[in-house]
């Protein structure tokens, strides 16, 4: 299959499911009924399904999955592995147990759903730096399959961790616990995309910028290093990436 070709393929596709997840549900709109909620013609009542309930939802969908795919992309290039991504390396063990920390102690109200995803990122940062350090060798060198193997170990640890943490929360707290890692689509509203979208769309044009250099760590290091690259800046500024991305 040609480049052209499967970019074409996959384009539809992604067109198809957009359409469908903001036509079905409980409401279901026709392809009619659709174009006039997008032309401005249609009632309030399907303005209001489409505009406050559906398209934010589809666009939390979208920045999360495209997060999720550089965040695995990040990983597999600093490792060198296909297979590497955040939940086989406990980076989201981590955000999971902070988080988990987080509903536990904290009183709950309508602030938590823009302080969780903070609360992600630094159990995200703290866990691969804690990787990053534990994997390190000598001359801050870095062994892929030393980094694959503690990533593993520390996601059974953490994740089991989070079970002592989960029993003794209140039940309120325990259903929001429970969506928050079971991966359920929250903060799907204008409100919350607005100030993560930003941020997210940043990080992407960080990554994009380092492109280059984070191409150079796909090479044996001696080669990296000839070409004059500094690993342990390069290593440090993606690993800040991915966990920022999840």
């Amino acid at each position: 299959m040609t480049k052209k070709r499967f970019f074409l393929i996959t384009g539809s596709l992604f067109i198809i499911s957009v359409v469908l997840s903001l036509a079905l549900g409980n409401a279901k709109l026709d392809l009619i009924e659709l174009w006039d909620v997008m032309t401005g013609q249609a009632t309030p009542v399907q303005n209001f399904v489409v505009f406050e309930l559906r398209m934010p939802r589809v666009l939390a969908c979208l920045l999360a999955g495209a997060s999720l795919g550089l965040s695995g992309l990040l990983l597999q290039t600093l490792t060198q592995n296909p297979l590497a991504d955040s939940g086989t390396l406990g980076v989201n063990a981590g955000a999971g147990l902070l988080i988990a920390f987080a509903l536990r102690y904290l009183p709950q109200g309508s602030y938590m759903s823009q302080l969780l995803p903070l609360v992600s990122v630094i159990g995200g940062l703290l866990v691969s730096w804690s990787i990053y350090q534990l994997a390190r060798k000598q001359q801050s060198t870095l062994d892929p399959i030393k980094f694959i193997i503690t990533g593993v170990t520390l996601s059974a640890i953490l994740s089991t961790s989070i079970l002592p943490v989960v029993g003794h929360v209140e039940q309120a707290k325990l259903t929001y616990m429970i969506d928050w890692l079971s991966g359920k689509i929250m903060g799907d509203n204008w409100t919350s995309l607005s100030l993560v979208a930003p941020l997210l769309l940043i990080l992407w044009g960080l990554i994009y910028y380092r492109s280059r250099i984070f191409d150079l760590l796909t090479l044996a290091e001696e080669s990296s290093l000839a070409l004059g690259l500094d690993l342990r800046k390069a290593r440090r500024d993606l690993l800040i990436l991915t966990s920022r991305s999840l």
